[in-house]
């Protein structure tokens, strides 16, 4: 083996193990290094995805605070809960937890059970919180993570059918004809006729419509 082998070999089996570390399956990770490495690297890639540094216990402290944020219905935040509880989701699932994980999957699945109770007949999820548009664009990009994230048939299938439904509603809000250059765009409603682009107001330090 040439001098840069175990550093390729070492670089490699880290990234297949990482892919699994994100998905909250340590287990997986641990075998996934075994297999990929030499036994004279295995034990020295094993102990990198163990360790744990500052950006860890960052994380972990975010994940328990958002976690003592839910309310009991299963919803996150004060105003606009719906694209509050699905940016909140996201987190947690990008923070390696999934609605299967024994620690925090439960709260995923309230949070999962919360969102989709806001959803309406027609799919549209930016209704009961105000958040319109942008919280059903919010919400619609958390349930399709979270129905790839669910190895649980029951959960998957409910989700993938939201999906569809939400999806559905985001096609037919922009196949609503607009206002010639505008036209393919959204408004705040999913059946608003106007789509104007962003202006940024340096007083406000915001886009304004």
């Amino acid at each position: 083996m040439n001098a840069r082998a175990p550093k390729i070999a070492f670089s490699l089996a880290l990234a297949i193990a990482c892919s699994f570390v994100r998905a909250g399956d340590a287990a997986s990770a641990a075998a996934a290094a075994a297999n990929a490495l030499t036994s004279e690297d295995e034990a020295a890639v094993i102990r990198k995805i163990q360790e744990r540094g500052p950006r860890d216990v960052a994380i972990e402290k975010a994940v328990a605070f958002m976690i003592s944020q839910q309310g009991k219905d299963g919803g996150f935040g004060d105003k606009h809960r719906n694209a509050i509880t699905g940016l909140t989701v996201m987190a947690l699932m990008a923070a390696g937890h999934t609605p299967d994980s024994p620690q925090h999957g439960p709260a995923i699945r309230n949070a999962l059970n919360f969102v989709l109770s806001q959803m309406r007949n027609d799919g549209y999820m930016g209704h009961s919180d105000n958040s319109r548009m942008y919280g059903h664009g919010i919400c619609t990009l958390m349930l399709t993570e979270a129905a790839g994230m669910t190895k649980d048939d029951t959960l998957e299938k409910r989700l993938v059918e939201a999906c569809r439904r939400a999806v559905q509603l985001i096609l037919k809000a922009q196949a609503i004809k607009k206002a010639g250059a505008h036209n393919g765009g959204w408004r705040y409603e999913p059946a608003s006729l106007e789509s104007f682009p962003a202006q940024w107001d340096p007083k406000l330090g915001i886009h304004v419509t």
